[in-house]
């Protein structure tokens, strides 16, 4: 099976044929975020190369590296990007077309940032334990707080810390956290829409936190 690829990319509706595509498929979550309005929200997809026995109405552009880009679901958006048509860049070594799947991930899980497969595998293990027990970062921060209120000097700083997580919230209006697991996996987390978002620079919440709470309630400007 060829390599799998997560991508983003936003769903739109063709009206030839009332089915929904992805366009603005990017590897990174701002680029697709630069490409569309505030109203639309980026989808999390998986992208690879399709096997010649498999229908897809997506093309893209296979570069000498292996990256795959320009992905569009017709074959002429891929081929209106080369000035001189795709075959006579594929001549000179710059790579050649091909189908790719592309698949939406359902999870409710959400890295958008670029993790290690150890960090991913201990941050889902420590939010799957959470969500055993029904609990999440902000429901432990109130049971923190309801135990620990009458304790002025403790609650200050408003952290959970145990020998292997640190829990403190960055901001109480939109309930992000930021958790440290093991003194060595540190990120930012919040909860919306059901969804669990990961992010490892506060930077990149800041750019899209006005995807996560739209435009008019006040916190773009924060």
């Amino acid at each position: 099976m060829n390599p799998t690829m997560n991508m983003f990319g936003i769903k739109h509706l063709r009206e030839q044929d009332g089915k929904e595509y992805f366009h603005n498929v990017f590897p990174h979550f701002l680029s697709t975020l630069m490409c569309v309005s505030l109203k639309e929200k980026p989808s999390q997809i998986r992208v690879r190369e399709a096997l010649p026995e498999e229908e897809t109405p997506y093309y893209a552009w296979k570069h000498p590296d292996g990256n795959i880009s320009l992905i569009y679901p017709s074959k002429v958006q891929v081929e209106i990007c080369f000035p001189y048509g795709s075959e006579i860049a594929a001549k000179n070594g710059r790579g050649k077309m091909i189908k790719v799947i592309i698949t939406e991930v359902l999870d409710k899980m959400n890295f958008c940032d670029e993790f290690s497969e150890t960090e991913k595998e201990t941050i889902l293990a420590f939010f799957y334990e959470l969500e055993h027990r029904e609990m999440s970062p902000h429901s432990l921060m109130e049971d923190f707080l309801k135990k620990f209120g009458k304790y002025p000097d403790i609650c200050i700083s408003t952290k959970i810390d145990s020998s292997r997580v640190m829990i403190a919230q960055r901001n109480k209006k939109e309930n992000l956290h930021y958790i440290t697991i093991d003194d060595v996996i540190e990120f930012y987390h919040i909860e919306f829409e059901g969804r669990q978002w990961f992010f490892k620079e506060y930077k990149t919440y800041k750019y899209i936190k006005i995807i996560i709470y739209g435009k008019d309630n006040g916190v773009i400007s924060q």
